[in-house]
């Protein structure tokens, strides 16, 4: 049974990060679960190695092992007094501003840091989940069953009845919205993740990238200047003040605050700005991307045109071309259509066109005698599994 479970676990995992050689999703769903995935991953590779495989992930000024892992553990905070952060850090490195008393200086302003390897592992899922939802749930090897019957040259006819004809035509509705139901949760699974990120960066990621550049637009204004600390050494400072408590002999605590170096943050800063405008642009054309199939699902000619433009890429024969535009199909049989004739060539568009026409112009005892025909063997094929 525990190897039935393993093995059943290995071959969803392998189906999940291997690719495909059918075409079941579009080029926005390969930014989300590709792309997307790529950048976080790379990300997480980088921070993981620099917290924990560099031995100098913070360096603190006369700071032994303790010193040293205590600030790394408990977190850090920017330097006070304001002008002595000044003189360490200005102009564009400056992480506060000198006008501002500022909190004390052990704020820990940096709590977050070990935590962002894990949470950035927990994105990564989230943008892999509609995706793996869509593959081995809602499309359920749907492009894989028809190709193959097309590819075996039989069973044409069972296509018209799915898609165009009869009482099984709702698998075709239920494949189109459920294709839309994942599009919509790609798009919630990137506010979800901003949502995460902003909440562990202490509110700052959801206005980071505009925030960087206000700042460096005016970055030449000196008066605007001094009072605008940059945000990416604000958010991710490389120059920190660290408060270390410890044992005194009186039975209280001694407090000493040293000066450290946060090195890896100058990777965080520009990481986080890169996936801040990654979101975005991903937010922006996910929008588009919705709106285009409400109109898909509401609008049948317009779903009818992406098709006929498809059929005539292939290089499909016109008189087969005008007896698509002549079925009476609804927009998700459409959209099913066209899902399965990308992964066709125009040979075989052509036959299964060909298989549809002749179906078409049977009689309708016949289409039954047949329709039944094909669930019997259906039913026989199953009781002998």
């Amino acid at each position: 049974m525990a190897h039935k479970v393993i093995d059943g676990f290995d071959k969803q995992l392998r189906k999940t990060f291997t690719l495909s050689e059918l075409k079941i999703d579009n080029f926005i769903f390969t930014l989300h679960h590709n792309v997307s995935f790529v950048i976080i991953l790379v990300g997480l590779l980088f921070i993981t190695g620099n917290n924990y495989l560099n031995s100098e992930a913070i360096t603190c000024f006369g700071g032994n092992s303790y010193v040293n892992n205590y600030c790394f553990l408990h977190g850090t905070g920017h330097i006070r007094p304001p002008k002595l952060a000044d003189q360490l850090s200005s102009g564009r490195h400056r992480c506060t501003t000198v006008q501002d008393p500022g909190e004390e200086g052990d704020e820990r302003h940096t709590h977050y840091y070990i935590w962002l390897p894990y949470v950035l592992c927990i994105i990564a899922v989230l943008t892999k989940l509609p995706r793996v939802l869509w593959r081995n749930m809602f499309e359920g090897n749907t492009m894989e069953d028809h190709k193959k019957d097309l590819d075996a040259n039989k069973n044409n006819a069972k296509f018209y009845r799915v898609v165009i004809k009869g009482k099984t035509s709702y698998k075709a509705l239920i494949y189109n919205f459920s294709y839309f139901f994942c599009e919509v949760l790609n798009l919630l699974m990137v506010v979800i993740s901003r949502a995460i990120l902003d909440s562990l960066l202490n509110g700052k990621f959801s206005s980071y990238g505009t925030d960087v550049n206000a700042f460096f637009t005016i970055l030449n204004d000196e008066e605007h200047a001094e009072k605008l600390p940059n945000p990416m050494c604000n958010l991710f400072p490389t120059e920190v003040s660290c408060s270390v408590s410890y044992g005194a002999v009186t039975g209280g605590a001694n407090k000493e605050n040293v000066l450290c170096l946060l090195q890896n943050n100058v990777f965080n800063q520009y990481f986080f700005l890169i996936l801040w405008w990654w979101y975005i642009i991903l937010i922006t054309i996910s929008c588009i991307g919705i709106l285009y199939r409400l109109i898909q699902l509401s609008i049948e000619q317009f779903g009818m045109m992406k098709l006929v433009f498809l059929l005539n890429g292939k290089g499909v024969k016109e008189y087969n071309q005008c007896c698509v535009r002549g079925l009476k199909m609804r927009p998700w049989q459409i959209f099913l259509f066209t899902r399965l004739a990308i992964n066709l060539t125009g040979d075989q568009i052509n036959g299964l066109v060909e298989a549809i026409k002749s179906e078409d112009e049977k009689p309708e005892d016949e289409k039954t005698a047949d329709g039944a025909g094909i669930e019997l063997m259906a039913g026989e094929k199953s009781n002998m599994a």
